[in-house]
């Protein structure tokens, strides 16, 4: 995993691809100041608190964010 540097967006890298997801505070917020998380809130996590960007069929051997905007990666293909 690897958050940009203002937090406001996340990159999941896997074996083949990688996510690109953003990153909703004012929701996770908001949840928590109007209730209690439920059990399984608390084991598996708010998936409203992430907003799905793009699935890249790309393989990360290194990345960096470069601004908070622009994620760029060296992929293993040769």
């Amino acid at each position: 995993m690897c958050w940009s540097d203002d937090g406001n967006f996340l990159v999941i890298a896997l074996e083949e691809s990688f996510y690109l997801l953003q990153y909703n505070p004012a929701f996770v917020t908001k949840t928590f100041a109007e209730r209690e998380l439920t059990d399984e809130e608390q084991e598996e996590g708010l998936e409203e608190a992430f907003t799905f960007i793009d699935e890249y069929t790309e393989v990360i051997a290194s990345g960096h964010w470069v601004s908070n905007e622009c994620f760029v990666f060296i992929n293993t293909r040769g």
